[in-house]
């Protein structure tokens, strides 16, 4: 997923923000209490629908607006995608049926959701994220198609299974 632009208007600590994301990487970076937080928190409400600020109900989503603005607005566009929104203080988004984010956003928006989860669910995660196995098999073959010592190859295949902790 690739963000093109985000607009943010009188959430959190900002009264306004106009990003447009033109290179592969962006970094945003400020003196404390400058929004950067502020801007990855409006992102993840955008883009996922919750908040780190531990508001679950929508009626005290007012204390997400700027101080003495009376509502705020997010928007995000996405690259090949419909542009997503979420309003403040009725706590109003996209539509779920225009937009569905991929099933690892929520824990890349949000590492402490990461690492709250148990070892072997952090590492079902990465796998499936990446698409990789590894399996002693699957290793094997690539150790040996690398031209690995096949004996030391199979030598080292029973410590894979002890696996690593997190």
């Amino acid at each position: 997923m690739k963000l093109d632009h985000i607009k943010i208007a009188n959430v959190l600590g900002i009264t306004a923000a106009d990003i447009r994301i033109d290179k592969p990487v962006t970094l945003i970076a400020g003196k404390n209490f400058a929004g950067k937080s502020s801007i990855q928190e409006c992102v993840r409400m955008a883009l996922v629908g919750d908040t780190v600020r531990g508001i679950d109900l929508k009626k005290d989503y007012g204390s997400l607006v700027h101080e003495g603005e009376s509502n705020g607005l997010i928007e995000i566009a996405v690259a090949g995608a419909l542009p997503v929104w979420f309003s403040l203080p009725d706590g109003k988004s996209t539509p779920i049926t225009e937009y569905v984010p991929p099933k690892a956003l929520p824990y890349v928006l949000d590492a402490q959701r990461f690492a709250k989860l148990t070892e072997q669910d952090r590492r079902n995660f990465l796998f499936g994220l990446t698409g990789l196995s590894a399996g002693s098999a699957e290793v094997k073959n690539k150790l040996l198609a690398r031209g690995c010592d096949a004996a030391k190859v199979e030598a080292v295949l029973p410590l894979l299974r002890v696996g690593a902790s997190a």
